[in-house]
């Protein structure tokens, strides 16, 4: 019997390194096809170049194919080109799957691919990291992307998405039946890596002595991800030990570099650049701080649960998700006082850093990365039997029955993989609730 064969497609190849090595090794292992499309021309990350082939991702993708498309809005002077690129690969290789992550390539692969889908069979599954609009956006802001999401979705065959809002928002939409809007726990964290011996081998080198707290920042540094929230709040703790260690790279360095010089917190706050070693970071840090803006279901949230570090984060959606249920400091984003108010909290209150902690690890094995290839190798079997929809939903969006937050969060769709992520009942008693911070100390 012919093994199927998937396609993973994403705009750079940084994202099939950050995330999709360990899909295409299970199902290359399971005897199946397995190639990858992105934009492969280099483009310079301040030192990481996000655009390359690197060797992990050469070994396991061994079909790979180049595109021509960039991040952003910006990227769709590219889209018709690359939309016939990925329909001729899928026809050449015959591939019987395309499973597409980040939002400007999918708008390409669901113009290309919808002849192959109709003649040929090809299914075509999108998985949503966080739509680019949401509540704590403006209507400006959002309406193009809304716009862009609502229409393609009657190219889609099946929506993957990982929080509740966006689950909210893709099943009121026409043209997708509701049991093709599919919730997945993430993108799936190995667990063995995390919660093992404490040590702060990882910051060695940098003059933090063993009294100084560390505070640590993981991402790019892009606007969105508000690294200057948390170094203004560190310029206003009254315990000046604490350190903030940023672990990633992007084009506003040195911006923040500058802002943080300003404040006379140069020695303060460390920038480590591009790091690998998440693990090893986490296993030294007192806290993992998350300003961003925007996510989908964040990882770096995942691992600090996994690793036993309290999570001090934005009351955002899939930051919401995650910490809600089970315990984590949530601040309104931007309010920088409520951020040092919740940094303080974990500085001087060591109980409640022994709660955060063992409640997360509590709630971190449902997004354990066994359990969730598991979910996609029921996805994409359902998929298959399938096939392409028939009958595409019209008029009026369906009003469909969501549960309320820490029952069924997700309501009860009329497919769900099985044991599949929702909201649960917390497994310990309420943390003190934070959503009315907004003074400081």
């Amino acid at each position: 019997m012919k093994q199927p064969a998937i396609l993973y497609v994403s705009t750079v190849p940084y994202a099939l390194r950050a995330f999709l090595l360990p899909y295409a090794r299970h199902f290359r292992a399971m005897g199946w096809r397995v190639g990858a499309a992105a934009s492969g021309e280099p483009l310079g990350l301040d030192g990481v170049n996000d655009r390359t082939w690197d060797d992990a991702t050469r070994e396991a993708f061994p079909e790979r194919f180049n595109l021509e498309l960039r991040r952003g809005l910006r990227g769709a002077t590219g889209v018709m080109a690359t939309a016939r690129r990925l329909r001729d690969i899928v026809a050449t290789h015959e591939f019987d799957l395309v499973h597409v992550h980040t939002p400007v390539v999918s708008i390409a692969a669901r113009l290309g691919l919808y002849p192959l889908r109709r003649a040929n069979g090809v299914r075509l599954i999108y998985t949503a990291h966080g739509f680019h609009f949401h509540s704590g956006r403006s209507w400006l802001g959002n309406a193009p992307w809304a716009a862009i999401e609502r229409s393609f979705v009657r190219l889609t065959d099946w929506l993957v998405v990982m929080n509740e809002e966006d689950l909210q928002a893709a099943r009121s939409w026409p043209g997708i039946a509701p049991d093709r809007v599919v919730p997945m726990p993430g993108i799936g964290v190995d667990l063995s890596l995390y919660g093992g011996p404490r040590g702060r081998a990882a910051f060695a080198g940098l003059g933090i002595t063993e009294d100084q707290p560390i505070l640590l920042m993981l991402g790019e540094l892009r606007a969105n991800k508000r690294v200057g929230d948390a170094i203004r709040a560190l310029a206003r703790l009254r315990d000046s030990r604490a350190v903030l260690c940023v672990a990633g790279a992007g084009p506003l360095l040195h911006t923040w570099m500058a802002m943080a010089e300003s404040l006379g917190l140069g020695g303060r706050v460390k920038f480590l650049g591009y790091r690998t070693d998440v693990p090893a970071l986490l296993a030294g840090a007192d806290a993992l701080v998350f300003c961003t803006e925007r996510e989908g279901l964040p990882r770096s949230v995942m691992e600090a649960m996994a690793a036993g570090v309290p999570v001090v984060a934005t009351d955002i959606r899939g930051n919401r998700d995650l910490l809600a249920p089970t315990g984590g400091l949530l601040y309104p984003l931007g309010d920088v006082n409520a951020l040092t108010h919740c940094l303080s909290r974990l500085l001087t209150d060591r109980e409640l850093v022994v709660r955060l902690a063992e409640a997360g690890q509590r709630s971190v094995p449902q997004y354990e990365l066994g359990r969730v290839l598991a979910l996609h190798e029921e996805l994409y079997g359902r998929v298959l039997a399938a096939g392409a929809p028939s009958t595409v939903r019209r008029g009026r969006p369906r009003r469909n029955r969501i549960g309320t937050r820490g029952t069924t969060g997700f309501g009860e769709p009329a497919w769900v993989p099985s044991d599949a992520w929702v909201h649960r009942e917390p497994s310990h008693p309420a943390l003190e609730p934070l959503s009315s911070l907004s003074a400081g100390e």
